[in-house]
């Protein structure tokens, strides 16, 4: 199952065109080949893909709406706790 995270950018990152509290989506899954073949499907590129904690792509500006992600529940949180902040891995 493909999983989404809602957050905002703590900081800018100038390289990106990320600035400081813009929206940012993280997408991961259940095993590592889910996740790429997701990120195949939409034509994501090695810049949106980010190995710290649990493997998952970061999307911002036009991809969010590229990949045709709409709201996300408040299931997000639970899922940053498990998954992210105990640092889990596949």
């Amino acid at each position: 199952m493909i999983y989404f995270i809602k957050h905002t950018a703590y900081q800018d990152n100038k390289n990106l065109g990320i600035k400081k509290g813009d929206k940012i989506i993280k997408v991961f899954a259940d095993s590592l080949e889910e996740l790429l073949k997701w990120g195949i499907k939409y034509g994501l590129r090695r810049v949106h893909f980010s190995r710290s904690g649990v493997p998952h792509f970061d999307l911002w500006g036009s991809y969010i709406e590229k990949c045709k992600i709409g709201s996300i529940g408040p299931e997000g949180k639970k899922l940053y706790k498990e998954h992210f902040f105990n640092r889990k891995k596949f």
